[in-house]
């Protein structure tokens, strides 16, 4: 089957900005996803992972930072498996984001969980909302990339 995540080919744009005199990087699709991506993918799915923010002037250490990377390579296979399509991420500020659409709930914990075992244990707060319209990443996009 081909891949329907046509976002996941999609270009990304990094952008650097300041939040409380902290640096944040985010990176986001540049493109909107085709309304047949949209309509499998649902759901919004924050992951959020607070760290410290008073060493490394708002960003995670370097031992933080490769235990994200090994949570992103998860988030990575799972979107191969054709189960969600990231759209950006942000870091800075004591706190790091890893923001995607998915179809299902439990069959993407179920996968989010088997990607992980014995792997990581990490400070993570999972958020799911319905946005059928990608919403969300409109606003970011709008307000990040400029778009109308």
């Amino acid at each position: 089957m081909s891949n329907p995540n046509s976002a996941a080919a999609s270009s990304w744009q990094v952008l650097e900005y300041y939040d409380s005199g902290l640096p944040i990087v985010m990176n986001v699709i540049e493109d909107f996803p085709p309304k047949s991506v949209r309509d499998r993918f649902g759901w919004l799915t924050v992951m959020s992972w607070k760290y410290n923010a008073t060493q490394n002037h708002g960003m995670p250490t370097p031992d933080v930072n490769s235990q994200m990377i090994q949570l992103e390579s998860a988030i990575d296979s799972i979107q191969a498996d054709e189960l969600c399509v990231q759209v950006y991420t942000k870091t800075g500020n004591g706190l790091k984001e890893f923001v995607s659409y998915i179809g299902d709930r439990n069959e993407f914990m179920r996968a989010f969980s088997e990607a992980l075992a014995g792997q990581l244990r990490c400070p993570l707060e999972i958020g799911f909302s319905q946005d059928p319209e990608w919403g969300n990443l409109q606003t970011v996009q709008r307000i990040h990339l400029q778009k109308e």
